[in-house]
């Protein structure tokens, strides 16, 4: 018994909360830092019992004086955030809803039966399997890109003729950019480039579909977006 206990090793988790993100009462967006390797950024919805978890980023992440790098698994973006005032973390780059804003220290723990609402590595294996699966769909065979907007559940793509890409959460019917930038079709690729996280997003185009391959997703849902009826534009090919 001894032996087993000595072989635990503690956790430390750091939890801050995204400052005025939403003004919403209903709905928070909290960070978790497991000892300095992962981290899980995730929304809130509703109280207690009754409350939805949505996962918006998670991954590994490392620290270099006073940044902070965090890779995400879903669009292998990085986002940095700097400490300020010993404690608080500042957005230098992220996802448009958080950039420039602050994570505000909420609390901290030292323990041994801390467990993270997410499997890191686990999930780090998947994606890694699922990319490769990805990559090898890609062909020569050209597949018209069909605008308009793509959904897959809280995630929403809409990409427009000229040349703009919106990304955003549907929460309780209340809408909240991700990221806006501008898109380019290459062969059976969509890419789209993140300003503010200086990154290009891919997805597959498929017939009357995209496949998400490095885009920010909820990890709940599919990688498949399928387009939204009442929200079409013309076809475009190239």
């Amino acid at each position: 018994m001894l032996k087993s206990f000595y072989n635990l090793k503690k956790t430390l988790v750091q939890i801050y909360e995204l400052k005025n993100s939403f003004f919403e009462k209903n709905i928070s967006c909290y960070l978790e830092m497991i000892n300095n390797r992962e981290y899980c950024i995730y929304f809130i919805i509703g109280p207690g019992d009754d409350r939805l978890i949505l996962f918006l980023s998670f991954g590994s992440m490392s620290v270099k004086g006073s940044s902070i790098f965090l890779t995400d698994i879903g669009s292998n973006s990085t986002l940095i955030l700097e400490k300020r005032n010993n404690i608080d973390l500042f957005v230098k780059k992220g996802f448009k809803l958080m950039h420039g804003k602050y994570f505000i220290y909420v609390d901290e723990s030292d323990s041994f039966t801390h467990k993270s609402i997410l499997d890191i590595n686990g999930e780090s294996e998947k994606r890694k399997k699922k990319v490769e699966d990805y990559l090898s769909l890609i062909n020569s065979d050209r597949i018209p890109l069909q605008l308009g907007v793509y959904d897959n559940g809280y995630v929403y793509l809409d990409i427009n003729i000229n040349f703009d890409f919106r990304i955003y959460y549907l929460i309780e019917r209340k809408v909240f950019l991700l990221s806006e930038g501008k898109w380019m079709k290459d062969g059976n690729k969509l890419q789209l480039y993140d300003s503010c996280l200086d990154y290009y997003f891919l997805l597959l185009i498929d017939s009357g579909s995209l496949i998400s391959v490095y885009f920010p997703n909820e990890i709940n849902e599919s990688d498949r977006y399928y387009l939204v009826k009442n929200g079409l534009y013309a076809f475009i090919m190239r």
